[in-house]
């Protein structure tokens, strides 16, 4: 057994919570008093604001909110008996070249989720495609586009398995001014 220190102990500037145990009006130390309800309120707060987050992540069929939301094209179960529909977008250009127009934010400025989504505004008004010609002509320099068509294979499943050869389908075309 070790000898007993003759250094004197410090006084500690920490409050004794043992003492608070017994005080039944929750004015001492246990209490923690108004810094404590100021601490709480915060946390509450900030746990508040990150379960909108999610919820609105969660709520919002896009992909800009992931990783907190889902992300679009895994997001919902496929029938397998139902019929699998790949949305895609081409252009003819003033040379007449037909392009297909990647979609991609870097690409086009929109993701194939995004045009899905908004398919039943571009029926209503197709100028809406002008921002994705735009992005597009500025990375592909020299190029100009004439028309925009959006357009659909559709994939008949049986099973889970291809049942039918894929029907193409057009949407809509759009002329750029």
């Amino acid at each position: 057994m070790p000898p007993p220190s003759t250094t004197p102990a410090r006084a500690s500037t920490r409050p004794d919570l043992r003492d608070a145990v017994d005080d039944p009006t929750g004015a001492g130390a246990a209490a923690g008093g108004p810094r404590r309800r100021v601490r709480t309120g915060w946390r509450l707060l900030v746990g508040l604001a990150m379960l909108a987050v999610l919820v609105t992540a969660q709520l919002t069929r896009g992909d800009d909110w992931f990783p907190l939301g889902t992300l679009g094209q895994y997001a919902y179960p496929r029938d397998p008996d139902g019929v699998v529909v790949n949305t895609y977008l081409t252009a003819t250009t003033t040379t007449g070249e037909e392009v297909r127009i990647g979609l991609t934010a870097r690409s086009a400025g929109v993701t194939r989720v995004e045009l899905e989504v908004a398919l039943g505004d571009l029926h209503d008004d197709p100028s809406m495609l002008a921002g994705i010609a735009e992005v597009w002509e500025a990375n592909h320099p020299g190029v100009e586009l004439a028309t925009m068509t959006v357009r659909q294979t559709l994939h008949q499943m049986a099973d889970g398995a291809l049942a039918a050869p894929p029907e193409e389908r057009v949407v809509l075309t759009w002329e750029v001014p």
